[in-house]
């Protein structure tokens, strides 16, 4: 449990937060130790600081520091108010002087505690930080009770300027003609104007009685704001406390009387920052034999696999050695299949085509199928100009080197006109050109001597010719069977 030792000027006493809230400790403490102190000798000075930049503005404050409380090494400035404007608010000329001047008190006190210290606070300054709540007025009196005694911290535009630690009793009356007293003091030394406004008064106890009083005297008790709303009279002690506790601005104690906390803060931070490398470290190196392990089943399987192809060859090699042929002769042989035979148009799947062709027209009838398989280098339909009705096509035009030929012979019969004949003729070599890989070069709705139809009925030829692609010529060796070439090219 964290620690706060209270410095008054009666006692000092050391104080520990439990489940119950604070409560007081009988010895020492072990750990780190928050101070806070309530002595005469705490004091503001509010000072304004040129327009200064870096070294020069630093040893200005120290200086200024070191002439308003040259007898105590427990002081500090703290930043007033920025204002407006970006270089008010980067370097604020307000500054707040704050100091305690019981360097041997406070010491004593610290040193008789075994835990390190983790900083020093003024109660005024806790006060002052309480008053400064945006719901409360910039001119505002903080006023907390004691044992015989009273103290009150003065805010003018939200920045202390005044603190006074008064014996008093606990009488209502005497607290508020101390506090009037304060006011016609702030109004003799020209802190606060003559002006008959009434200040209002944040009392950190009991007020049940105060408030008729300070009305008299011109002073208006506040109801405290929330988070506060809700804390009894003796809480308030705690509430400064766990003030403390949360290290805000106003921390006196020089550098070295705090190394020993702070070491143990970077220390926690250093053996943290540990922890995290070597817990990234760790899962890294998981990582790592992770991808190391499956890298080694990869290898193995890649190895079965290898050894796998090589039992696979001998029984191939062995296989030709009693065949009797020669692995070239059959190397070849594969070639010759994948060239010229593989890739080749299927004859019954163009015969099923046609057929579903002629068969959407009821007149038409096939006289003649014919399929052949072209030479190479030879043009398909070469011979088309000397069919019945091609005279009009020179033989060989848009001829391309293809695999099959197909030549075909309809017949027209019944009677039907002109005109419903050619536009058979016309829906015959539209399906036939739509046939999958094939391009056709005689068409007879084309040739212009055929134009008129005869009326010969069922004697009546009509002759398509049609080239068919090869159906893989891109791509000849996936054209045989995968496992045996591959294993026949090793």
């Amino acid at each position: 449990m964290k620690t706060v030792l209270h410095i008054s000027t009666t006692a000092t006493q050391g104080w520990q937060k439990g489940k119950s809230g604070w409560q007081m400790l009988t010895g020492p403490a072990t750990g780190p130790v928050w101070a806070v102190t309530d002595l005469a000798e705490e004091d503001f000075a509010p000072i304004r600081v040129p327009r200064l930049f870096g070294r020069d503005r630093s040893d200005y404050i120290q200086r200024q520091l070191a002439n308003r409380f040259p007898s105590t090494p427990f002081r500090a400035a703290v930043a007033g108010l920025a204002g407006a404007g970006f270089m008010e608010r980067v370097l604020p000329s307000q500054q707040l002087l704050v100091g305690v001047d019981a360097a041997e008190r406070i010491q004593s006190a610290v040193d008789s505690q075994r835990g390190a210290l983790a900083g020093l606070w003024t109660q005024s300054m806790l006060m002052a930080l309480l008053g400064r709540h945006p719901q409360l007025p910039p001119a505002l009196f903080v006023v907390m009770p004691g044992r015989g005694k009273l103290r009150i911290v003065f805010l003018k535009d939200r920045v202390p300027v005044l603190t006074r630690l008064a014996p008093l009793t606990d009488q209502a009356s005497e607290q508020a003609q101390e506090l009037a007293r304060t006011l016609r003091h702030l109004e003799n030394t020209r802190v606060i104007a003559r002006s008959g406004q009434r200040y209002a008064v944040l009392f950190l106890g009991e007020s049940v009685d105060l408030g008729p009083d300070l009305a008299a005297l011109g002073l208006d008790l506040l109801a405290p704001p929330a988070p506060w709303s809700d804390v009894a009279a003796p809480d308030w002690q705690g509430v400064l406390f766990d003030l403390a506790l949360q290290s805000p601005v106003g921390q006196l104690a020089p550098l070295q009387q705090r190394g020993a906390f702070l070491g143990q803060r970077l220390g926690r931070i250093c053996w943290a920052a540990t922890a995290l490398c070597l817990g990234l470290a760790v899962w890294a190196a998981d990582h790592q034999a992770r991808a190391a392990w499956a890298a080694q089943e990869e290898r193995a399987q890649v190895l079965a696999q290898v050894r796998q192809v090589q039992a696979g060859l001998t029984k191939t090699e062995q296989a030709l050695k009693h065949a009797g042929v020669p692995p070239q002769a059959l190397r070849q042989a594969v070639s010759v299949y994948q060239r010229e035979l593989a890739g080749d148009a299927s004859m019954a799947q163009a015969m099923l085509r046609v057929a579903q062709v002629v068969g959407s027209a009821e007149s038409l009838r096939a006289r003649r199928f014919e399929w052949r398989h072209l030479p190479t280098g030879e043009a398909a339909c070469a011979g088309a100009a000397a069919l019945p009705g091609g005279a009009a096509r020179p033989a060989g035009v848009n001829a391309e080197p293809r695999a099959v030929e197909l030549k075909l012979e309809l017949g027209l019969e019944g009677d039907s006109t002109p005109l419903a004949r050619s536009q058979i003729v016309a829906e015959i070599s539209r399906k036939l050109s739509q046939l999958p890989g094939s391009k056709l070069l005689l068409d007879p709705q084309r040739e212009r001597a055929r134009q008129a139809l005869s009326s010969e009925g069922g004697r009546e030829a009509l002759h398509w010719c049609l080239a068919l692609a090869r159906t893989r010529d891109a791509d000849p060796d996936a054209l045989a069977p995968r496992p045996r070439t591959e294993v026949l090219r090793r």
